[in-house]
Formats: C-alpha cells, sequence, structure tokens
C-alpha cells in the first residue's frame, strides 16, 4: 500500500477503532472524523484550499441528505445561506 493509506491507517482508522467500543466517546469521534469529511470533500469536489461554496455543500448533502438545504438555509443544520 500506499505511505499515505498506511499512516490513515495508524493514525486515524486504528485509535478511532478503539474508540468505537467507548460509548461515552461520540464527541471526540465526530471530532475526528468531521476533519476526514471535509479533506475528502474538499479533494471530490476540487475546493482544496478556497473557501466553501455550494458544491462542497451539495457534496456534502448528498452524503447527509437530513441536513437540508445549505443554499436557503434551511434544515436543521444551517443557520445562513451560503454565499
Amino acid at each position: 500500500m500506499s505511505d499515505n493509506h498506511d499512516n490513515f491507517v495508524k493514525w486515524f482508522k486504528e485509535p478511532l477503532n478503539c474508540l468505537y467500543q467507548n460509548t461515552d466517546a461520540g464527541f471526540i469521534i465526530l471530532m475526528g472524523s468531521l476533519p476526514l469529511l471535509e479533506r475528502y470533500l474538499r479533494q471530490k469536489t476540487g475546493i482544496f484550499e478556497d473557501k466553501l461554496d455550494p458544491t462542497f455543500y451539495k457534496a456534502f448533502t448528498d452524503i447527509f441528505p437530513s441536513i437540508g438545504n445549505p443554499e436557503t438555509g434551511t434544515g436543521p443544520g444551517f443557520g445562513r445561506p451560503v454565499g
């Protein structure tokens, strides 16, 4: 495997797998997972270091459709329109 994959396994996958057994670890699992999700979606949408745009939020809501519509700010997860 590649060095990147090996590092991902050592730095994220294995430590997170240990935390899954702890019913009180949900918050720290979320805090560790959100940056990974952001990096994945930035790569997928090609947004990298730029400000997030509707393309990113569309990819995010494709994964989590219950979040709502980020363009209008409707739904439980968004407080304001993107723009």
